[in-house]
């Protein structure tokens, strides 16, 4: 467990003060800045645009920076092949994985701090009264986060391609933001078509069953966040089988 703790750190600490993410933490400020400037433009409903824009603004930026960490990190260990030095010390491959992983994640979080503080500092400043469903919202914005980026790291360690693991990621995570439009496509359709698209569905984030809205009833919450982290289970342990094969 030590030894998961301190690449964990390593990777966090890396990620702070690596070169995209001071990039991407001014970037995400000035976007919070536009969600003000909709804000004004939106008159009696500036408070609404404020908060709805904010969030999908927090989510974008957060999502660019899981990719990119997600889809580099170990290729660039692989590359070096500083990977193999670290493999030399007393650590399996499984730890290796989820020391990486967990300081991605807590790169992450991080992130989401400092853009939602600023977030909340603009909404108290138009008189927007604290609700607790503003964490729940925060929490499933994570949650998506937390798929899509297990899906890359199996995606870059699968196609050894930054690119292709950023692309194919991506692309689950705007399906996943569709996935009720394509159940309902797919339910209209028969034959080969219809098959392969209740098959693509099993593949696809069911992003919607994070959409809380404020709804604090715990079963629905439990389930969905069950979800998430099987969803991201499967593609961590669909990772660690590939870190097995590989020849280090």
């Amino acid at each position: 467990m030590k030894q998961i703790w301190v690449l964990a750190l390593d990777s966090f600490l890396e990620n702070i003060w690596n070169r995209i993410f001071i990039l991407v933490a001014i970037f995400g400020g000035l976007l919070i800045y536009t969600s003000l400037l909709l804000g004004v433009l939106a008159a009696d409903q500036e408070l609404r645009v404020l908060m709805d824009s904010g969030l999908a603004l927090i989510e974008i930026v957060t999502l660019i920076a899981g990719l990119y960490f997600s889809a580099t990190l170990f290729l660039k260990e692989i590359e070096t092949k500083t990977i193999y030095l670290i493999l030399s010390r007393p650590l399996n491959r499984l730890q290796y994985l989820l020391g990486r992983v967990l300081g991605l994640l807590l790169s992450l979080v991080l992130i989401m701090l400092v853009m939602s503080g600023l977030h909340v500092i603009l909404l108290l400043l138009h008189h927007w009264n604290w609700q607790d469903s503003y964490l729940l919202s925060l929490l499933g914005i994570f949650l998506k986060v937390l798929m899509v980026t297990a899906a890359a790291v199996f995606f870059s360690l699968l196609s050894t391609s930054s690119i292709a693991a950023i692309v194919f990621s991506g692309s689950l995570w705007t399906l996943g933001n569709f996935t009720p439009e394509i159940r309902f496509m797919t339910q209209k359709s028969s034959g080969l078509a219809g098959v392969l698209g209740q098959a693509a569905l099993f593949l696809f984030p069911h992003f919607e069953v994070l959409n809380w809205s404020g709804n604090f009833n715990g079963a629905i919450i439990l389930s969905g966040a069950s979800y998430a982290l099987l969803y991201s289970s499967v593609f961590l342990a669909l990772s660690w089988l590939i870190l097995r094969k590989k020849e280090f």
